[in-house]
Parts: structure tokens; sequence; C-alpha cells
């Protein structure tokens, strides 16, 4: 998820009001955060799919879901984030380092946003 920081800086660096807002924010997304993995997980258990695709870069939630679960896991990067003003990924960018773990198949938009998280090609092996 993102850091709600852009109400500080409509705000205003110095008003407290900006900082208020931004913490109402944080507790928002973090228990926003729990819910979406609790509901994942119901949705997981009762469907029991074949597949679990993610189509939003900066979320790892089903990611780690998909890996206690064992089920393969495909994640759909659309954007260079550091790059993106304003944006900041909670708690760090250090999520991304998981696209290369074991379960997890990676589709880039562009062949850039491919190069620029060093994605390598996917090699996949069907059992059919």
């Amino acid at each position: 998820t993102f850091y709600p920081i852009a109400c500080i800086f409509s705000c205003g660096k110095y008003n407290p009001i900006g900082y208020l807002r931004f913490i109402k924010g944080m507790y928002n997304k973090i228990s926003k955060t729990f819910q979406a993995k609790r509901d994942l997980k119901l949705a997981i258990k009762t469907f029991e799919p074949d597949i679990v695709h993610c189509n939003c870069g900066p979320l790892d939630i089903s990611l780690d879901i998909c890996q206690k679960s064992n089920i393969p896991h495909i994640w759909h990067l659309r954007e260079y984030l550091p790059m993106d003003k304003y944006t900041h990924v909670m708690p760090s960018l250090s999520c991304l380092k998981k696209t290369h773990s074991a379960g997890n198949y990676n589709i880039a938009i562009t062949k850039g946003v491919f190069d620029y998280f060093n994605l390598r090609p996917n090699t996949y092996n069907y059992n059919i």
C-alpha cells in the first residue's frame, strides 16, 4: 500500500491538520490491509483457485497468502514506483524483492518496467 503523504503537502509542511490526516490515513491503510488479507484467505479457502493474479504492482498481500497455500501467483507490475510523485510504498520498496521468490511469476506492462525491476524471464513447467 501507499503512504498517504500527499495530505501533508496539500495542507502545508507546518500545518498540524496535514499530519493528523496522515495519521488517520495510515490507520485506515493498515486496517484495510489486515481486512484484505483476511478476506483473501477466506476466498482462497472457499474457491480453491489454481492460480492467483495480482494486478497492482506495490501490493504483495496475495503473494504472501499464495506462498503459504502453495498456489502459484502472477504479479503484474505496471508502474515505476519510486519515480511517481508522492509515492511511498508501505512499509518499503523491499517488498518488491519478493518478485524473484518461489511460486511467483512476473508480468510487466512494458519492457522498461521489466528492466527497471530487473525481472528475469519466467520458465513455466506445465505438468499435463
